[in-house]
């Protein structure tokens, strides 16, 4: 219970750094002490249900964070703030295009394997604020994920055996937010497929995603990067590069199987030139097989 109590302390506190609120406004807001809402966000205290209802309306997130213990404004791409809320480590202040929910499969599996303390850590190290734990919305780099995976091989923290079980985070539904129930609700395979390249493209501008040879056994998929990631991977060990590439594939296959109820393999069309030639181009075939349950509705 005291986790939890922490947890929702850390979204109320990042709900009200990213919209550049302070305490006493926020406080007056939801009919509380300043001190009080400094315990609320420490996780000493826990919101009343009408609190959390009025904090949420105030501060523009989703109600149901309390659930998730995310925020997930649902808001696509947008420019970058000149001055962001949140300490910002140099190194990453130039060009953010995807979403700090590409973040979440990692945090969700640090946090489950080795405990929350180990998530402060983490964030600690690398010197970024632990706010783009909670916040979906807020954007960051490919140079972010990069050094998250570089840290989590420095700590043998991912290996080739549990690299899957992290991609298995991908697959739950809290990554995809309402997209996710866009997906259950498609009638055929092709239209799911078109929601999730709608996915990508609302949540990230650093990979560019197109569906081709569509046919009822698979289909093969195009990932290009814009240019400027290429500057980001020179100064990517090329081992991650690599890892980034693996858990690309797998995280496809873990949504995708999890989405069509039966089993999808996706390989590399060129196995190891594809990943030599990445970011200028990445072709996957995606396979998909016997159905384990129903399937979504005609293929």
């Amino acid at each position: 219970m005291e986790e939890e109590y922490k947890y929702i302390g850390r979204i109320m506190k990042a709900a009200r750094r990213f919209k550049k609120a302070n305490q006493e406004s926020v406080s007056k807001a939801i009919g509380c002490s300043q001190s009080a809402l400094s315990k609320l966000e420490h996780g000493s205290l826990v919101p009343s249900a009408p609190q959390w209802f009025v904090f949420c309306r105030h501060l523009e997130i989703p109600v149901y964070s309390i659930e998730t213990w995310v925020i997930d404004r649902l808001t696509p791409i947008l420019p970058e703030d000149i001055n962001p809320p949140i300490r910002w480590n140099k190194r990453y202040r130039s060009h953010r295009q995807i979403k700090s929910r590409e973040l979440y499969p990692l945090v969700s599996y640090l946090r489950e394997s080795r405990g929350d303390d180990a998530v402060e850590q983490m964030f600690k190290e690398l010197d970024i604020d632990i706010d783009l734990a909670v916040d979906f919305d807020y954007q960051i780099n490919h140079l972010v994920l990069f050094d998250v995976l570089n840290y989590f091989v420095q700590k043998s923290i991912i290996s080739g055996e549990n690299i899957k079980l992290i991609a298995d985070q991908y697959a739950k539904p809290v990554v995809h937010g309402e997209l996710y129930h866009a997906y259950q609700r498609s009638h055929s395979l092709k239209e799911l497929l078109d929601i999730y390249l709608r996915d990508q493209q609302y949540y990230q501008a650093d990979l560019c995603f197109e569906i081709s040879n569509l046919s009822e056994r698979g289909c093969s998929l195009i990932i290009k990067a814009d240019k400027h990631l290429e500057g980001f991977l020179k100064e990517t060990n090329p081992a991650i590069v690599s890892l980034y590439g693996q858990y690309l594939k797998l995280r496809l296959e873990a949504l995708f199987t999890q989405l069509l109820k039966r089993k999808v393999s996706v390989t590399y069309v060129g196995a190891g030139q594809a990943l030599r030639e990445f970011p200028e181009r990445l072709i996957l075939s995606l396979k998909w097989y016997t159905p384990l349950r129903d399937s979504p509705k005609s293929q």
